[in-house]
């Protein structure tokens, strides 16, 4: 500050001086201080709003290169299956003019450099050059780097990484505050890793106890589905076996009855002829029955009850069929007669009736051999496949959708290869929408009105054909056309491949 005598001419400077050299290291460890600290709070934020640890690790490899400015600066996994062994560089960022390294490398293609960093401890180099470890100098000056430095990562998990820094273009010694802050963002993201190991397995955890749940609960289903066929099964057996006693008896006897009856017949026939005029009674009581019809129809009423008695017999035999009771529940058997005695079962459902006519049932069934199976499990199969299609041509029929078209029903069964059949089902009804197909072998997913379907048939049928016997379930359906049900499955399996 200039002092001024009374001509205005400037005699002093006063003035003070100081070392402001204490002061502007003060500022400048204040301003890098503040850098670390944003820095390692931006990372900790992260990885409160976030589980994603790539995604973490991605924002700390590029916030470490850009505040250390760094040639190149990347993270690794060390990653050991069986007998082979590499890093797996995940994340970098690198100087335009450096060659990425992304990717799976050999542990043995950095030979010894490798056995240095898989010592889990901090590497630094200041100055390669100076390198105490000669083969490792050599590694690293191949490689193009003046100057390293290397933290490891650890998880719970056990699984090991590495961050690394390098410089290419000139050597860098590293300052004890740069090794502290990358000490300290390897802590951080050892929690995000470790925080991203545990959602994820307890994501995975929940998954599996989903899982758990719905396969209990269709074996549930499956469970209540199966004894309910199972008391159906026995019911109808039992049924069957009760009907069956009489029904022989009748057979039987009919014959004689017959046989019997035509005997009395051709023995009035021999009084009518030598015997012209009979006795006034007898003409008045062979009047009142009239004798002549009797006569001509009393064969007929009993070619008529065996016709019958043939009906109740395969009545019968179809329910012992379908049943299965009384054979072993595994064994070789020709699908053709679990699908008869099906359609057997369902006749009522397909034969016209006084309001409506009936459903045609076309089939076509294929020169098979026997088929190693559960009869009674697949024939469940066939059965709720079918009332499916008698579902569907019944509720196009009700509300108009069939049109012109006679409601029709195709079953045709072939030989695929020297190891596989298969049983196509078809209807033309109005068909799936594409939604409703992806959801149909769903358990209790149904589009049947309350009380017409629980959503488990198609459900139950699908298990049967994959789990219990390593075959395939499709289904193929066009709106307008109809939908076709493949059911494949092998001609034999190894008992290992049999399940109960």
């Amino acid at each position: 500050t200039p002092l001024f005598d009374d001509h205005n001419r400037a005699y002093r400077l006063v003035g003070t001086a100081s070392n402001i050299s204490d002061r502007k290291r003060a500022e400048e460890k204040l301003a890098t201080q503040t850098q670390r600290d944003r820095l390692l709070n931006q990372l900790t934020q992260q990885i409160r709003n976030t589980l994603d640890f790539d995604e973490i690790l991605d924002t700390a490899v590029r916030e470490i290169q850009e505040y250390l400015q760094v040639d190149r600066c990347h993270f690794a996994w060390y990653v050991e299956i069986e007998e082979t062994a590499y890093w797996d560089v995940i994340s970098e960022v690198q100087a335009p003019n450096l060659p990425s390294f992304l990717g799976r490398h050999a542990v043995e293609a950095f030979g010894p450099l490798s056995n240095l960093m898989l010592r889990q401890e901090i590497l630094r180099l200041d100055n390669i050059a100076d390198c105490a470890y000669p083969n490792v100098r050599q590694v690293l000056q191949a490689l193009g780097n003046r100057s390293m430095l290397v933290l490891p990562i650890f998880a719970n998990s056990g699984q090991f990484g590495i961050i690394a820094c390098i410089q290419s273009q000139a050597v860098r010694p590293w300052s004890d505050d740069e090794v502290e802050l990358l000490e300290a963002i390897a802590t951080q993201l050892t929690i995000a890793l470790n925080q991203a190991e545990l959602y994820q397995e307890s994501v995975s955890k929940a998954q599996e106890l989903e899982q758990a749940m719905g396969e209990l609960r269709r074996t549930q289903s499956q469970m209540i589905q199966a004894e309910k066929m199972s008391s159906l099964g026995q019911l109808v057996a039992g049924v069957a076996h009760e009907i069956n006693n009489p029904v022989n008896f009748i057979y039987g006897n009919l014959s004689y009855a017959r046989e019997y009856t035509q005997d009395l017949l051709n023995l009035v026939g021999l009084y009518q002829t030598h015997y012209p005029d009979p006795h006034v009674d007898i003409s008045k009581e062979a009047d009142a029955i009239d004798l002549e019809f009797l006569m001509q129809d009393l064969p007929k009423l009993l070619n008529s009850m065996k016709v019958g008695a043939n009906r109740i017999q395969g009545i019968v035999t179809s329910l012992r069929t379908f049943s299965r009771m009384d054979e072993a529940e595994y064994k070789a058997i020709h699908l053709q007669d679990g699908i008869d005695s099906t359609l057997m079962i369902l006749h009522n459902r397909i034969k016209p009736k006084s309001d409506r006519p009936g459903i045609e049932v076309i089939q076509n069934f294929g020169n098979l051999p026997k088929v190693e199976c559960y009869a009674g499990q697949l024939n469940q199969v066939f059965m709720n496949l079918i009332c499916n299609a008698i579902d569907a041509l019944e509720e196009a029929r009700n509300s108009s959708q069939m049109g012109d078209k006679s409601p029709q029903i195709s079953i045709r069964t072939a030989l695929l290869d020297d190891q596989h059949v298969q049983v196509a089902i078809a209807d033309n009804g109005p068909g799936i929408p594409t939604a409703v197909q992806a959801r149909i072998f769903d358990p209790f997913f149904t589009t049947k009105p309350v009380g017409k379907g629980t959503g488990m048939g198609l459900s139950i049928s699908y298990q049967i054909v994959t789990d219990k016997h390593n075959g395939q379930l499709e289904c193929h359906s066009t709106l307008g056309q109809g939908t076709t049900f493949l059911v494949t499955i092998p001609l034999s399996q190894t008992p290992n491949t049999r399940k109960r």
